[in-house]
């Protein structure tokens, strides 16, 4: 067996052995190919190196660059040599460039300057041309102008009404503005024609008005007369004037007034008839009604029904001698029978004779004179004719009356008429006045015209400035181009450089090819020096590697002599034992085999049990982590469901439309969360674990949520039911908080504008806002206080009715009328002392500057008929007119609620409204205006006022500073300061002016503190004043304050005192302070005069 193992190592090393030499042998080939490759490389290396130095020595020339000997023998470093010969090179070559930049520069600018010189002066050839073209244009569109003004006047001068639409004075405003036209603000021609004719145009306004409202009150009494004669004509109106006293209804009632009951006999002739009706008519009896059945009569006076009636006396108790019955008979038609009537005729005496009518009282008597008799009443009334007795009475009274009425109809239609006729005429010359205004003469051209001239005249000046500017820098440019060639000429001599720039190009890419060719070469000589010493050591290694071949023959010689040894001795050891050596054999053979395999079964066995050991140490590790974080999620459960529970409030629910009404969970009824954790976890291990459990997988998820109360559970639910799929953007969510925050502002400020000593109240808790708001009733969600106002507006509604809130509107409409009217006059009167006070003070070029305040152009037909009305003084301010301002002001009221209603989003307070419509301030605007010495006022705009002189700009800023804080401090109280501020003032203004912009400061009581370098103020105009003058010393590093004070006649240095505050003791009565001086200040020699008493010198200068 040993012969037979000692066989098959001596083979494997034999094998072996042959194996390491064809290596070897195959390395000795491989070496032998790479030995050959470097030798090539070295003479391709070898060539490049050459051409290197070639191309160094070559761009060396070209760059004028001195070089001896052979760049490949060169001893150190090639790189350092060639850049320190390029950098003396680039020296040069960069003095020439940068003088050939600056030459190059130069010659640019003067090519520049000659184009932009030769541009100039074409441009200004083509401005002169334009000018005078457009010169020739304006003066025939002018020309055009004044013909087409000319054609329009005449047109509007032939007016056939009372005066002409246009007048002469108009036709020539109108030609001064369009020879205006083109000027800095000036007026075109409907803003002239409107201008001159609006005093015109506002009186036929209020005339039309009040001609149309005579109409209307014309045409109402005309169709009142129509109707009454038509009540006449068809017999409706009979009946004498009612008594007050009767107010029984008589429709509907048996019987009748006397006077429908009877008629006049045959021989009663008209006097006679005519007193007894007038006596009927003034006893009262005419018209007292007659019943049927007297027992009626007795029941009326019962029920005591307001009315007169008429009883027969008795047959025993009635008159003897004449009656009525003797005069008047019953009508044929009566509703009563004629025994009842002529009894009650024959019960009322009639005696001829006055004295005996008298007499004979106190019998019911009636004369035909007209006197009546009714007991201790006697009394008289006469009329000419009968009227109601009778039908040719009532015949002959209507005809009378159709005359009346019909000669009333003929005299209301004539005054109608006339009427008619002047409002339509005063309409006609309102609409002429706007058909005028429309078909004055286009001045686009003309304004087109002139601003084309202006733009020339601008474009001329413009462009000759531009050529004197452009010849000069082509002047200058010229002669800096000549300095900088002849400085390049000596620079490049200095330097050994061409001065010509395709010379000085070739010089510069020779030093670049230069500084490249020097690494060029560097990296060549590199290559060969590495790739000769890479073929020596390639040599040396093949050497080497043919010496290792000799060993390694020998060796395997020496193995395959000791194999044929072994194996002779192992075929002479078989022979010897046969074949139970070859039976030994094998089963040593398979005895190996199993060995080999039960080591590697244990091996794996040990892989396994290593593998498992690992796998359980993963999986506790794992569910410890889980358990943590099982922990950890509960943790955050729990603490978002604390969370949510600011949204589970009752007060939120109704909002989501959530009914449920259990509460929220407190704080106690939670479970801990590292517990809750644990036992979830516990839970989860046994239903994974337990192969007995048949439904654990269906029961996690119900119980991952056991731990939650069941009323948070039963309230999620509700708001997942109510909320479903509704997750909101965070940029929602900004922008839902973005919102909140401007309504709960506007809220906030809408509350305080009540003025009903509302509080809001708002908190947040963990994103969730709460608004309450505190009123009478106390504390209350935003909800429940909207529903309380609800029922207050409807109580209000219900108390208030229509009618009422119309005599109140009325009421209060006409206060606030009245009010602004008085407020109007009073800001027109401060307005006129203003401008009186501000004209008054003249420049020295004579102009003045005065204030207006007139209409403003954006106003309404309405509001400019409430404007004129507000002109009129309080005397002449009658009750139409304050009506005209209720129905105005009814109107914009209702109008502005309308269209807030219209705004959902922004919804105004009722003050607000009120606010903008009853702001009369900006029916009207403040207007300055420039006064000449014998010129007409014109309107001090921006453009007049960019042109006028320095010291006028100025002093026209000072007026309407000075007015407008005169008006600010006009509401103030009596008492309080009215101060301005002025710094550096009245700079531009001569001294001659200067007292007359400060007179007028005391003209407007305005308390002045002025800071300036010169400025003292020091004159008659100025009742007082205190100066404080500052000095800085240097040297002490402090600032010294002196007082001096003026006092109208002399100014006050020292006078004598020790100190300032001394000066202003004894001259003020006060000693200067920051702080107010307690009690009163005495009087002084500084005391200033009221003005509204003269007699008052306590007030003092402080």
């Amino acid at each position: 067996m040993q012969l037979r193992g000692r066989v098959q190592d001596t083979k494997r090393r034999v094998a072996a052995a042959r194996t390491t030499l064809e290596r070897h042998d195959q390395q000795a080939d491989k070496l032998s190919a790479d030995l050959n490759s470097s030798r090539e490389r070295l003479t391709e290396h070898s060539r490049e190196a050459g051409v290197a130095a070639g191309n160094l020595l070559e761009a060396a020339g070209r760059a004028g660059i001195d070089w001896d000997g052979d760049p490949l023998t060169l001893e150190g470093n090639v790189i350092a040599i060639t850049k320190a010969r390029a950098a003396t090179r680039a020296a040069d070559l960069d003095a020439v460039k940068a003088e050939l930049a600056r030459t190059a520069i130069a010659k640019q600018a003067r090519d520049q300057a000659a184009e932009t010189l030769t541009a100039a002066e074409a441009r200004h050839r083509s401005a002169e041309e334009e000018l005078a073209s457009a010169q020739r244009t304006l003066a025939d569109i002018r020309t055009q102008a004044h013909q087409a003004l000319a054609d329009w006047a005449h047109r509007w001068n032939s007016s056939t009404g009372a005066e002409p639409t246009v007048t002469d004075d108009d036709h020539q405003a109108l030609a001064r503005a369009i020879d205006r036209i083109g000027e800095p603000d000036a007026p075109g021609l409907p803003a002239t024609f409107s201008a001159l004719t609006r005093q015109r145009r506002e009186a036929t306004s209020l005339l039309v008005h009040q001609l149309g409202e005579g109409c209307k009150s014309l045409r109402k009494e005309l169709s009142d007369e129509q109707d009454r004669r038509a009540e006449i004509a068809a017999e409706r109106d009979e009946a004498p004037a009612a008594d007050p006293l009767r107010q029984a209804p008589r429709h509907g009632r048996a019987g009748g007034p006397l006077w429908q009951l009877v008629q006049f006999k045959d021989h009663v002739d008209d006097d006679a008839a005519a007193g007894v009706e007038a006596a009927l008519q003034g006893a009262g009896l005419l018209t007292a009604w007659i019943h049927p059945n007297p027992a009626a009569t007795v029941d009326d006076l019962a029920a005591r029904r307001h009315d007169g009636y008429l009883l027969a006396l008795p047959a025993d108790r009635r008159p003897a001698g004449r009656t009525l019955a003797d005069v008047l008979c019953a009508e044929d038609e009566a509703d009563v029978d004629r025994e009842s009537i002529e009894a009650v005729l024959a019960s009322i005496s009639m005696i001829e004779p006055t004295d005996a009518a008298v007499a004979a009282a106190p019998a019911t008597i009636i004369t035909a004179d007209g006197l009546f008799v009714q007991g201790i009443q006697v009394g008289a009334f006469t009329k000419e004719s009968a009227e109601y007795i009778g039908p040719k009475a009532r015949a002959a009274r209507r005809a009378a009356r159709l005359a009346d009425c019909d000669a009333a109809i003929a005299r209301i239609g004539e005054q109608l008429g006339a009427l008619e006729e002047r409002h339509r005429t005063q309409t006609g010359a309102l609409d002429a006045l706007d058909r005028a205004e429309r078909a004055l003469p286009a001045t686009v051209d003309l304004a087109r015209g002139a601003r084309a001239v202006d733009t020339a005249s601008g474009k001329i000046s413009g462009t000759r400035q531009a050529v004197v500017e452009a010849r000069t820098v082509h002047d200058t440019k010229t002669r800096d181009l000549s300095v900088t060639q002849r400085r390049l000429r000596q620079v490049a001599e200095e330097h050994a450089m061409p001065s010509d720039p395709q010379l000085i190009a070739v010089v510069e890419q020779g030093l670049a090819d230069f500084l490249t060719a020097g690494p060029a070469l560097h990296e060549a000589r590199r290559r060969a020096h590495s790739t000769e010493r890479d073929v020596h050591d390639r040599e040396r290694l093949l050497g080497e590697h043919d010496r290792q071949r000799e060993g390694l023959d020998e060796t395997l010689r020496e193995e395959s002599g000791l194999l044929a040894e072994i194996v002779a001795a192992l075929d002479t050891a078989e022979a010897e034992h046969g074949p139970e050596a070859a039976a030994v054999a094998d089963q040593v053979g398979r005895a190996e085999e199993e060995l080999r395999w039960a080591g590697e079964v244990r091996e794996g066995a040990r892989t396994a049990l290593s593998a498992s050991r690992e796998e359980r140490a993963a999986a506790n590790q794992t569910l410890s982590l889980l358990r943590d974080a099982l922990a950890g999620v509960v943790s955050e459960h729990l603490r978002q469901l604390l969370t949510f529970g600011t949204c589970a409030l009752p007060e939120l629910r109704p909002l989501l439309e959530i009914t449920t009404t259990r509460p929220w969970p407190v704080e106690a009824e939670w479970p801990d969360p590292i517990h809750a954790a644990a036992e979830l976890a516990e839970r989860f291990v046994h239903a994974v674990t337990d192969d007995s459990a048949q439904d654990s997988e269906r029961d996690l998820a119900t119980d991952a949520t056991s731990y939650v109360p069941a009323d948070a559970l039963h309230l999620i639910d509700a708001y997942r039911t109510a909320l479903p799929g509704r997750t909101p953007a965070s940029a929602a969510l900004q922008q839902s908080a973005s919102r909140l925050s401007v309504a709960l502002h506007e809220l906030s400020d809408r509350l305080a504008a009540c003025e009903q000593d509302y509080r809001l109240e708002w908190d947040q808790v963990d994103n969730i806002i709460t608004v309450q708001v505190a009123d009478a009733d106390g504390l209350a969600p935003i909800a429940v206080f909207a529903g309380r106002l609800n029922s207050r507006h409807a109580e209000q509604e219900i108390l208030l009715s229509e009618r009422e809130r119309a005599v109140l509107e009325d009421g209060i409409l006409t206060g606030i009328a009245a009010q602004i009217h008085a407020r109007t006059v009073a800001a027109r009167d401060l307005v006129h002392a203003m401008d009186a006070a501000t004209t008054s003070r003249r420049m020295s070029s004579g102009a003045t500057v005065g204030i207006s305040w007139v209409l403003a152009n954006n106003l309404s037909d309405s509001q400019r008929i409430v404007a004129t009305i507000l002109k009129k003084d309080a005397a002449h301010l009658g009750p139409d007119d304050l009506a005209a301002l209720r129905g105005h002001f009814r109107a914009e009221i209702h109008a502005a609620r309308a269209r807030d209603r219209s705004q959902r989003d922004r919804r105004k307070s009722y003050h607000q409204l009120l606010t903008e419509v009853l702001d009369y301030r900006s029916w009207r605007t403040f207007q300055l205006k420039l006064l000449r010495p014998g010129g007409a006022e014109e309107i001090l705009t921006k453009a007049r006022h960019s042109v006028l002189s320095g010291g006028e700009k100025s002093a026209s800023i000072h007026l309407p500073l000075f007015a407008a804080a005169n008006a600010q401090y006009a509401s103030a109280q009596p008492t309080c300061p009215r101060l301005i501020a002025l710094d550096e003032a009245f700079a531009g203004i001569d001294d001659k002016y200067k007292p007359e912009l400060m007179g007028l400061t005391v003209a407007f009581d305005l308390d002045v503190i002025a800071t300036g370098h010169d400025l003292w103020l020091t004159y008659p105009t100025v009742p007082a004043v205190a100066h404080y003058d500052l000095h800085h010393d240097e040297v002490a590093h402090a600032v010294s304050c002196m007082l001096l004070l003026w006092d109208g006649d002399a100014l006050y240095v020292d006078d004598g005192h020790a100190s300032s505050t001394e000066l202003a003791a004894n001259l003020l009565g006060l000693t200067p302070t920051r702080q107010t001086p307690a009690g009163t200040p005495p009087s002084s020699r500084l005391s200033i005069p009221d003005e509204d008493d003269f007699d008052d010198t306590d007030e003092v200068l402080p």
